[in-house]
């Protein structure tokens, strides 16, 4: 009875060491867990920064449309002048009608000219807009990228108190090996030099001899 309560014991303690190792595995596990985690953040940031610039760039093409356009309205504006000038030139005689004419047709190129430049200022403005909400998007991005970090580092803490139970645990065999011996009348004695938990087994205390 007391050779099987001791070998019991030595297989408690032995099982106990090996609790503790992949406690210590587990922990390990979940620091790295947590150090991908902060990449994935600090790579969320970066698209979060590269949104704002796009946003900044959209808003600088739709204050050039926004000019173009004023200036196509200048244009226009130059031109009805031109077609009034025309229109009094053309009483003064047929020469005079010939030159209002020709100004009248320069000043309708100019109009389609303002209104081109009016158009071109109007996609510049939509494109603008597909920047800042391409930036939203990377903006929203990295908030998915920081949630999923944290849950990674979240994960890691679990995993390391685990870990920390295992070893509780491990100590608590120990300990109860400990306890079948002197019930026994033996005590602790190591085989070795090394740690006094390496290889320890039930040795009699009167006769000192093994007690398996």
């Amino acid at each position: 009875m007391r050779a099987t309560l001791c070998g019991f014991g030595a297989t408690l303690c032995g099982f106990g060491t090996t609790l503790c190792s992949f406690g210590a595995t587990l922990c390990g596990f979940g620091a790295t867990l947590c150090g991908f985690g902060a990449t994935l953040c600090g790579f969320g940031a970066t698209f979060c920064g590269f949104g704002a610039t796009l946003c900044s760039f959209g808003a600088t093409l739709c204050g050039f449309g926004a000019t173009l356009c004023s200036f196509g309205a200048t244009l226009c504006g130059f031109v009805a002048t031109l077609c009034g000038f025309g229109t009094t030139l053309h009483s003064f005689g047929t020469t005079l009608r010939s030159f209002g004419t020709t100004l009248r047709g320069f000043g309708t190129t100019l109009c389609g000219f303002g209104a081109t430049l009016c158009g071109f200022g109007a996609t510049l403005c939509g494109f603008g807009a597909t920047l800042r909400g391409f930036g939203a998007t990377l903006r929203g991005l990295r908030a998915t990228l920081c949630g999923f970090g944290a849950t990674l580092c979240g994960f890691g803490t679990t995993l390391c108190g685990f870990g920390a139970t295992l070893c509780s645990f491990g100590a608590t065999l120990r300990g109860l090996r400990a306890i079948l011996c002197r019930l026994k009348g033996f005590h602790f004695s190591p085989r070795s030099q090394g740690s006094p938990w390496e290889l320890n087994y039930c040795q009699s205390s009167s006769f000192g001899t093994n007690g398996g």
